[in-house]
Parts: structure tokens; C-alpha cells; sequence
């Protein structure tokens, strides 16, 4: 037996929430530089920024991110770094290497309002292998790296950081006798600091490789590549939608909506929630998030359906 939105207060939140969402994709006015002046692409993944990010010598290890105010973009590169360009004086500037103190410094991500600039990296005061740190912005630029510390960070593997507007952290960390050993959590935000984290449900962690999640700012929705069914190393987009009562829907891959048969990971969406990013072949594509939002919609009709 189907159970119509009229009938399911939990599905027609659901609904609602991606309406909005599409609704929303864009409507805050956008200046022309931003996306490094790039003409935004359509329902169809294109090349980003060739010549520039794509296509520039690069050996690319992540997708973008963007800064909220549209005046930064940083990006991941090997061997182990963080290129970035600012828009200055009406015009990006050269790519440059930026100057951390930490070693093997990757997979940056913006908080929502622009204060933090959070990574991975290891240092010899840390507390493992691999921790998840963060810049404070100043009045000056980017301060010092802060370690987020315990509990997230520990004496095993803590990666690809991405922060919600309520503070709640999402990334990658360990998880023993699944693929890569890696498992994708959630901590969230204490008096002071983090919580425990938490594994997040078993749909979305399986036995197969699951990694890089990004996560909505609201927590609305969580992108994750994953290499299910199977464990060689061919990784694929999924998109998860989170309910009302909390509960995640039923992880679906992305590739058919955005028309893009070939493997990708690393997915990042822009800071006004229309373009999705993520690195494929060794290069970046973006395209209109419109139609990932839109499994949103047959995603939950499927979980309140018999």
C-alpha cells in the first residue's frame, strides 16, 4: 500500500524541504566574478575552470570550495597542498600555494559563514596520524592552524572535514574491516567543542568503500562517494536526504540525474546551493544541482511506499 503526502506528515516535511531547496538554488544574487568569472554550466557536467584548476598541470585531489562572500577559492593538490585564488581589485589572482604550517594539508572546506577555513593534516603535536584542523579568519587573512582536538581527533586517521551552520562536523575517520577502513561520521557540537562522534546509519556506512561526505549547511541533504556493490576501488556519487524526525533516506546515485556515466568522488557543492562539484578523470566538473535535489522528492515517495 502507498502512503500519499497527505497522509504522511514525515514524507510532506520531506517534500517540502526540497521545494524549498530547489526553490532557493540561486536566489541570492550571485556576483559575475564569482566561480572565477566561469559561464555557469547546465543539467550536463562540465569542465571547470580549464586552464586554471582543470586542465592546468595539476595533479587535482579534491573539489573546490568557495568562500560565502565569493572572494576565495581553495583547492587540493599532490603532492600534498592547498592551492587557492582571491578576487582582489575586480580580478582573481595567480594560483598560489598556501603557506601552512601542516603537513599534508588537504581536503579544505569553508564553514558556512566564511569564519573558518577547515582541513586535514598531520603535525608532530597532533594527536594521529592524520587530524582535522582549522584557519581562523582575521582581520588580516587567515590565522594560525587550530587542532579541533578530542574527542573528534584521536590517536587513528580523522579526514575531509565539512562543518554545518549549527556546527555539527561530518567526515571521514576510521572504521576497521570495511573498505579503505574508513567510515563516514558525524559529530556534533558540545559547550565546548564536539561530542562523540557517531557512525552515521548502516545505509549509509556499508561493508564497501564509503568516504568524502559533504554535507548540506542545514543538514538537509549528504553527498558521499562510495564504491558499493562491490570493493574495487570504482567510486561513485550518492546523495542521502535527511527527514524530519532525523532518520536518512536510502542512499541513491546521482550519475543518471546529472547525466555522467564515468566514476567521480569528492563531491562539493557551492556556497548559494546551485552547482555541484567533483573531481572525475583527474579533473573538476560542476553542473546544476537542480537534479540531484530532485531525487529528494522520489527518494522519500520510495521510503513511505509498499
Amino acid at each position: 500500500m502507498s502512503v500519499s503526502v497527505a497522509t504522511c506528515p514525515a514524507a510532506a516535511a520531506v517534500l517540502l524541504m526540497v521545494a524549498a531547496l530547489l526553490g532557493g538554488c540561486g536566489a541570492d544574487a550571485t556576483p559575475e566574478h564569482a566561480y572565477l568569472g566561469m559561464t555557469p554550466p547546465g543539467r550536463t557536467p562540465e569542465i571547470f575552470a580549464a586552464g586554471i584548476i582543470s586542465e592546468a598541470g595539476y595533479r587535482l585531489h579534491g573539489a573546490p570550495t568557495f568562500a560565502p562572500d565569493h572572494t576565495e577559492v581553495c583547492w587540493p593538490v599532490i603532492p600534498p597542498a592547498i592551492m587557492r585564488s582571491v578576487y582582489r581589485d575586480g580580478a582573481w589572482s595567480e594560483p598560489e600555494d598556501m603557506p601552512l604550517d601542516v603537513a599534508g594539508a588537504q581536503a579544505p572546506s569553508f564553514s558556512p559563514d566564511g569564519s573558518r577555513l577547515y582541513l586535514q593534516g598531520a603535525r608532530s603535536d597532533g594527536y594521529g596520524s592524520l587530524d582535522i584542523w582549522y584557519l581562523p579568519r582575521g582581520d588580516d587573512g587567515w590565522g594560525a592552524p587550530v587542532n579541533i582536538g578530542p574527542p573528534v581527533n584521536s590517536e587513528s586517521m580523522e579526514s575531509q572535514p565539512c562543518i554545518t551552520a549549527g556546527q555539527a562536523l561530518y567526515f571521514t575517520g576510521s572504521l576497521e574491516g570495511v573498505g579503505f577502513d574508513r567510515g563516514i561520521y558525524r559529530a556534533r557540537p558540545a559547550i565546548e567543542g564536539h561530542a562523540e562522534p557517531e557512525l552515521l546509519e548502516g545505509s549509509i556506512n556499508t561493508e564497501f568503500i564509503d568516504y568524502c561526505p559533504f554535507v548540506a549547511p542545514d543538514e538537509s541533504y549528504l553527498l558521499f562517494a562510495s564504491s558499493r556493490p562491490g570493493l574495487k576501488e570504482e567510486l561513485f556519487l550518492f546523495v542521502t536526504f535527511q527527514g524530519a524526525d532525523g532518520s536518512w533516506s536510502e542512499p541513491r546515485k546521482i550519475h543518471e540525474a546529472i547525466s555522467f556515466p564515468a566514476p567521480a568522488r569528492f563531491p562539493s557543492v557551492s556556497p548559494d546551493g546551485s552547482y555541484l562539484f567533483f573531481l572525475s578523470g583527474g579533473e573538476i566538473y560542476w553542473v546544476d544541482f537542480a537534479p540531484v535535489l530532485e531525487l529528494g522528492v522520489d527518494a522519500w515517495v520510495v521510503e513511505f511506499s509498499e
